[in-house]
């Protein structure tokens, strides 16, 4: 409480219009505080309208609790606060007005406050009673929650087609989840108009209304049996005939020999029968020199791979090469009577000596056929 007197002390505790003023104070001030949380034209408690009768009870006007009279006489329409004061003799023989009472009843005049403008409150039991409704105790109607335009039925079933019932989740998941086309999609709303309902794993097919599979183009793809029929003319063969030998004693322009067949043929040819890297001597005759080398070479089938340098200030260059025009003119043959077969040769040369320094070289590398 927030204004008290302590009466537990003794000695004889002041008792005057102070203390007295005080003690009314304390709940004066408790009962407007109240009457402020609970709000203005208020009916606290009592005041039961029934039939002609109404009971007495407390209600709150302009922030004030008072009590409001009882009526026998029904239901006014107006009701005014009244006040009433009780005059007492004082101890110097005075009369005062100090007792006062102040209440509602049902009246008109100056002042008078509408009976209707008041309003009931609830106990908190009610209350709260009411709050844990939950079988709508206002009546609210669809409308009033901005629902007016939905119907008040629904369906699981995807299939019901009604502007005044709604789909439940389950009926629009069941139509998600509908592999079988239920919309009836066609190939042409999908842009495969034009493709045939046919498929066919046989590359052989050929039909303009039957799709190949990607199993049709592999098959086709991995044959390796000239499936497109191509000629060895169209691969830039046309010439070459379709026939080998491995034989290198076959001759015959319309077979063509393996490798088996050339290496058999040259294995014989390629034998070095003797090589070498000689200085040639030449012997000056007028302005020209004449360089000649003999070799001893005994039989002999094929001469081959011969190389004349000339030597200047250690700088070599070649002066002929192994070209069939220079070893015909370059080159003499002495032959046996006896097989055909050279048994020596002479190889040689006659050059402009241009520098007394400059000497000649032979680089020969002869083969023998067996």
């Amino acid at each position: 409480m927030h204004k008290k007197y302590d009466f537990s002390q003794l000695g004889g505790a002041p008792f005057d219009q102070q203390t007295l003023e005080f003690m009314q104070s304390a709940y004066s001030e408790i009962t407007g505080g109240l009457a402020a949380m609970i709000g203005n034209n208020v009916i606290v408690s009592g005041c039961i309208v029934s039939g002609q009768n109404v009971t007495a009870g407390w209600i709150i006007v302009n922030g004030e609790l008072l009590p409001f009279s009882g009526s026998s006489t029904g239901v006014q329409t107006t009701f005014v606060i009244r006040e009433l004061k009780e005059t007492l003799i004082f101890e110097d023989s005075t009369s005062q007005a100090i007792e006062i009472s102040r209440f509602a009843q049902f009246g008109s005049g100056t002042g008078a406050i509408a009976w209707s403008s008041l309003t009931r409150l609830n106990s908190l039991l009610t209350i709260s009673n009411h709050l844990a409704r939950v079988d709508n105790p206002h009546g609210v109607t669809k409308t009033q929650v901005g629902l007016g335009n939905l119907p008040n039925a629904k369906t699981d079933d995807p299939a019901v087609n009604d502007t005044n019932i709604l789909a439940t989740s389950k009926a629009v998941a069941t139509h998600v989840l509908n592999k079988s086309n239920p919309h009836g999609v066609t190939k042409t709303q999908v842009g495969l108009g034009n493709l045939p309902n046919a498929k066919t794993d046989d590359p052989a097919v050929n039909d303009t209304n039957i799709l190949a599979t990607s199993k049709a183009v592999a098959t086709h793809v991995l044959n390796k049996s000239n499936p497109h029929a191509v000629t060895k003319t169209q691969v830039g063969l046309g010439n070459l005939p379709n026939a080998k030998t491995d034989d290198p004693n076959v001759s015959n322009s319309e077979v063509l020999a393996t490798s088996k067949m050339v290496s058999a043929a040259t294995a014989g040819v390629l034998s070095i029968f003797q090589q070498g890297f000689v200085e040639l001597v030449y012997n000056q005759s007028g302005p020209r020199i004449n360089i000649n080398k003999q070799l001893a070479l005994g039989k002999i089938g094929v001469i081959a791979n011969i190389y004349v340098y000339q030597k200047t200030d250690d700088t070599y260059s070649d002066l002929y090469f192994n070209t069939k025009e220079h070893l015909l003119s370059a080159v003499s043959f002495r032959f046996s009577n006896a097989t055909g077969m050279a048994e020596s040769v002479r190889f040689g040369f006659d050059v402009t000596q241009t520098n007394a320094s400059t000497k000649y070289y032979l680089e020969y590398m002869i083969y023998q056929k067996p």
